[in-house]
């Protein structure tokens, strides 16, 4: 052992600690072959560079996989606030609908209104009338109590026309 020197000392060791027959050029032979059995640098036929490759694929998968599902997930959002919409579109444009058929209604009884009101201005001044139908009295105090709902429904439906549209985004 004295006359070795630094390396060939602990491969002597080693050698010694291996067995009979094995030498550390042996065993590093052995790793060597071994470790290119199984890695190559920037390799692309060994086990561990197709277990890399095969990992690197599959976790892009993954990251395509939670980015659509992500995207699905937004739609599936989107078409809800759509359809949210839709519906109180549908029910202001179904208030807005009847409104509308009660002022068309309010609009045949508004000549006979306006006779009305003339009259009563004229017996009020002291002017003399015409021939009344007998059922005029009635008619227009039925005319006038449905021309001030007809007026309190447009303030309405103006009121919720104006709030669903303040929704809508």
């Amino acid at each position: 052992i004295g006359s070795l020197k630094g390396d060939q000392v602990g491969a002597q060791l080693l050698s010694a600690g291996l067995g009979a027959g094995l030498n550390l050029q042996q065993l590093l032979a052995t790793l060597k072959k071994a470790r290119e059995e199984l890695y190559v640098p920037q390799g692309k036929k060994r086990s561990l560079n197709l277990a890399q490759r095969s990992y690197r694929d599959a976790a892009e998968a993954v990251r395509r996989a939670e980015r659509a599902e992500a995207a699905w997930h937004q739609r599936r959002q989107d078409e809800r606030r759509a359809a949210a919409i839709g519906e109180r579109l549908a029910a202001a444009d179904r208030d807005l609908a009847a409104e509308q058929q009660r002022l068309d209604r309010l609009a045949t009884l508004w000549p006979e209104w306006t006779q009305w009101r003339e009259h009563t201005a004229a017996v009020t001044a002291g002017r003399e009338l015409g021939a009344w139908p007998p059922d005029a009295a009635t008619r227009a105090q039925e005319a006038t109590h449905a021309l001030d709902a007809a007026r309190r429904a447009e303030a309405a439906a103006e009121a919720r026309l104006a709030e669903v549209l303040r929704a809508l985004p």
